[in-house]
């Protein structure tokens, strides 16, 4: 025997023995299908083609051909996925848990109940009927119900595509909650500071608002000699003659440096000395921009 017709043979007995051992898992453990196949690496549609097909069973010379179908061999969870979807299905991981939440929280008792029997018991429509105490008719239509429900794409997906997806969906879940959370907590904090600004803006319009109505009330005298008591000399821009004679006014006389003093010197500009002409008139040109006439 040549070297590759061995090796042949050997690849053709790994393959048998895996694909015993994923038939005892199946039968005896009650392992789906598409997870038998996953463990021992085979595929999963070579698998179901080959349990599938007619088998020759030799029986006192003769033979006898055995049809095995898709009910024969395929599980619960295999014959309710594709009752579902429409099609063979594989069974994902994590199947069994999400099945049992989605049926408790989605289903009525009555559907789990005609579920559980149909696919779990593995019983015909009839059997559960008896079971349940009903007619076939409405065992069907409750049937119907339940994998129309299930049908539900928020549901379908987490039951076709098992933990994974489950898992995913979940943290997609998780995270659009913390954005939510994110952007309203946001939307607080600016809303507060919003609040804040307006209380400080009212607050400084009562200030103002205040303000004029005090300068409304104080007659125009005593609210223009408030303004010159602010003002201090240098701001006057006057000659440096006229500066040197007003300040010196204000010294001997120890009288502030401000614009009031200034204004207190009406009509008696001449009788400072040392102040000519063109200084008297810096001075009276200077108060006459804060609105005091020195020459009237």
């Amino acid at each position: 025997m040549g070297k590759i017709q061995m090796q042949l043979y050997e690849n053709g007995f790994d393959k048998i023995k895996r694909l015993e051992r994923a038939l005892r898992a199946v039968t005896e453990e009650g392992v789906p299908v598409t997870t038998a196949c996953a463990r021992e690496n085979l595929q999963y549609e070579w698998f179901r083609r080959f349990v599938s097909q007619d088998i020759d069973a030799d029986r006192d010379g003769q033979k006898t051909a055995v049809t095995v179908t898709w009910d024969n061999w395929s599980t619960w969870q295999e014959q309710l996925l594709c009752n579902m979807v429409g099609e063979i299905t594989p069974v994902p991981k994590g199947f069994d848990e999400i099945y049992r939440k989605i049926t408790t929280e989605c289903l009525s008792k009555e559907e789990r109940d005609v579920i559980r029997l149909k696919y779990e018991e593995m019983l015909s429509l009839e059997e559960v009927a008896a079971q349940m105490g009903m007619t076939a008719n409405k065992v069907r239509h409750i049937l119907a119900a339940a994998l129309r429900k299930l049908r539900n794409p928020c549901l379908r997906w987490q039951l076709c595509l098992g933990a994974d997806y489950t898992k995913a969906l979940q943290e997609m879940h998780t995270a659009q909650t913390e954005y939510d959370q994110a952007i309203l907590k946001k939307e607080e904090e600016l809303d507060r500071t919003i609040r804040e600004k307006v209380r400080e803006l009212q607050a400084r319009t009562q200030e103002l608002q205040a303000k004029t109505r005090e300068l409304d009330e104080q007659p125009l005298e005593d609210a223009l000699r408030c303004k010159l008591r602010k003002i201090p000399l240098e701001h006057l821009e006057l000659s440096t003659r006229a500066y040197n004679v007003i300040r010196r006014y204000c010294a001997q006389n120890r009288l502030p440096w401000t614009a009031e003093t200034v204004a207190l010197l009406h009509g008696k500009l001449d009788e400072l000395q040392g102040l000519g002409t063109t200084s008297k008139r810096d001075i009276i040109m200077a108060m006459r921009q804060l609105g005091v006439d020195m020459e009237t």
